[in-house]
Formats: C-alpha cells, structure tokens, sequence
C-alpha cells in the first residue's frame, strides 16, 4: 500500500507543480461560480484518484480493483484536463484532498475485506452523485464556454461510474 500512496504522492506533487506555471494567455477569466466549479472538480478527481489508487489493490473482489484502475485511469486524465483548462484562464487546481475525503481515505486504509469493498463502493456512488450534481449545475449556471466543453466530455464518463459502482454495489448486497 506504501507504494501506491508514494505513486499517489507523485501525482500529486505533478499536479502541484503544474498548477504552479501559469500561462500567459490571456483568454476569458473565470467569475466566482466557474472558479467554485473549478475548485470543487480538482477535489473530486483528487479524491477519486486516490481512493481508485487504494480500491486497486486493498479490494478483495476483482472487479472493485478494476473499478479503482478505472476512476485512477479516467479522473488523472480529468485532472490533467482540468489543470489545463484553468492554468489557460489564469485559475489554479488545487491537488490536495478535501477534509471530508481525507477522512474517508483514512477510514478506507484501516479497512479489509468485504468492509473495505463495500464501503468504497458506497463511497464511490455519493462522490458519483455529488459530481454530477455539481457539473449539472455548472452546466445551467456556469459561464465559461471551455468548462461546458469540459464537462460535455467529462459528465459521461462520471455517469457511467455511477452505474459500474452501482451495479457491483448490488453484487455484494
């Protein structure tokens, strides 16, 4: 498990410094809903990397491990989009986790078994749902014409999410 969280880490600090380079064109600035939007997307992926990260070798069923090489996969491929995105529009990406999904990734750590299963995917559909209701919303309320682009892209693959996690989710019920 070191390892992964040290590739994790790595990532990380990828992000970090990618975040820290800022470009020099000046296109559209963000308002306060799309820089709320921006925030709220590089946690989510953050989150998601790192529970993918754990979910691909701390789970016992061999599908929940694909499932988390699949959200390690999609939300590094959003993140670095993401990052793109906002360094073009003069905005940063934050790269840590968020407070409530610190504390699920701990409590996630201490876990085995089926318990650990279990718990993921039950972790994995809240985080699916709140994504996207928050690209939903950024989709009606948001400004910026590249993010709708982004999330034109991205919301697809965060619903498929909800369906894999959900179906196996009913596998262990």
């Amino acid at each position: 498990m070191g390892k992964i969280l040290a590739i994790g880490a790595l990532l990380l600090m990828t992000a970090a410094v990618a975040c820290s380079k800022k470009s020099n064109n000046a296109g559209p600035s963000l308002n306060s809903t799309d820089q709320q939007f921006v925030t709220s997307a590089g946690y989510n992926n953050v989150d998601e990397i790192n529970g993918g990260y754990l979910a691909s070798t701390n789970a016992t069923d061999s599908n929940v491990r694909v499932l988390g090489l699949q959200m390690v996969s999609d939300y590094g491929n959003a993140q670095s989009a993401l990052i793109l995105l906002a360094d073009s529009l003069g905005f940063t990406v934050l790269s840590s986790p968020d407070a409530t999904h610190a504390a699920e990734l701990n409590t996630l750590q201490a876990l085995s078994g089926i318990a650990f299963d279990t718990t993921y995917l039950r972790y994995q559909i809240n985080d699916d749902q709140a994504a996207i209701t928050l690209y939903e919303a950024e989709q009606s309320n948001g400004q910026n014409a590249a993010l709708k682009s982004y999330i034109a892209k991205y919301l697809p693959v965060i619903q498929a999410h909800l369906v894999a996690a959900d179906s196996l989710e009913l596998r262990k019920n």
